[in-house]
């Protein structure tokens, strides 16, 4: 995760919310998202953001956007 998406990631989440959104942003929304490997890093993170983004904060939210992302990002 590159340390612009931890920042945000921090900005949103509490302190004890923040290792399950790190876990969920890493197990789910990463390298094996359909067709995301022609975007490289780059691309991942981007998703990522626009995932962090829908969430508002909610860990509840981010798993609906994680399981948007996974069938269209």
């Amino acid at each position: 995760m590159s340390p612009e998406t931890r920042r945000k990631l921090e900005r949103l989440f509490s302190p004890e919310q923040r290792s399950v959104a790190i876990e969920v942003l890493e197990a789910a929304c990463g390298s094996n998202l359909p067709l995301i490997e022609k975007r490289g890093a780059e691309g991942i993170e981007r998703v990522r953001c626009a995932v962090l983004k829908l969430s508002g904060g909610s860990l509840e939210k981010l798993r609906a956007a994680v399981r948007l992302a996974q069938n269209d990002w």
